[in-house]
């Protein structure tokens, strides 16, 4: 089977990275994280854990960091696959499950994150994170 990519979120967070030099650094390590602050807009993280991609914006409520939202990708066999998405409310949709060949997935939650992946990507570049300010690198 072969999985539709979210190549929009991909390449929109790849051309934000290379805008702040940290593309290379991204592609070449397991772990990463970075805070991208870019008023008035939330921060912008954007944090890698092997072949897991998490982005996400986070505000603090009651002293909680509450998503809004944390949209999680798997990368698999070279392309971003919409993994699971939780919101504000601590709504938390999974849209897979499985790995590799054999995964089960819940095709109307899939395409509804990725779709949103789709909007979300194009909103990151229209609000300017390529010229953000980096907070934190780790």
């Amino acid at each position: 089977m072969k999985f539709k990519s979210c190549d929009k979120m991909q390449k929109a967070i790849e051309q934000i990275l290379e805008s702040h030099h940290l593309l290379e650094t991204f592609r070449s390590t397991e772990e990463f994280y970075v805070k991208i602050s870019n008023e008035p807009y939330m921060p912008l993280t954007i944090e890698k854990n092997g072949n897991q991609v998490v982005v996400a914006h986070y505000y603090t409520q009651n002293g909680d960091l509450m998503p809004d939202p944390d949209v999680e990708f798997e990368i698999y066999q070279g392309v971003w696959l919409p993994v699971a998405i939780q919101h504000s409310t601590g709504k938390y949709v999974r849209t897979m499950e499985g790995e590799g060949e054999k995964r089960i997935l819940f095709l109307d939650d899939y395409d509804d994150l990725h779709e949103f992946s789709d909007f979300w990507a194009g909103n990151l570049l229209d609000q300017g994170f390529t010229k953000g300010k980096v907070e934190r690198v780790e």
